[in-house]
């Protein structure tokens, strides 16, 4: 998965600590907009934009494990595509 990638959200089982977050929906299609790749791996996502709120760590939008995704479709890599037609 790479930012722009569709996702489907397979595991909407949140810790929800605060009503003022929006969670992902079980099922439901989402765009990645960012990802944080130190442990655990997390995502944001374009459809869902949480205020950010103070953590232990700093100030932070809310964000989703990418266990809870699975990939629709890889966004497309223009030149993976030319490359194949040029090969073809």
């Amino acid at each position: 998965m790479k930012v722009g990638s569709l996702v489907e959200c397979v595991d909407d089982k949140y810790q929800q600590q605060d009503d003022k977050i929006i969670f992902p929906i079980l099922g439901e299609t989402y765009t990645i907009r960012a990802i944080d790749f130190s442990e655990p791996v997390v995502v944001w996502l374009e459809e869902i934009v949480n205020p950010v709120k103070t953590y232990r760590e700093g100030l932070y939008e809310a964000a989703f494990d990418i266990d809870s995704f699975r990939e629709l479709q890889p966004p497309l890599d223009l030149s993976e595509l030319l490359e194949e037609k040029v090969t073809a």
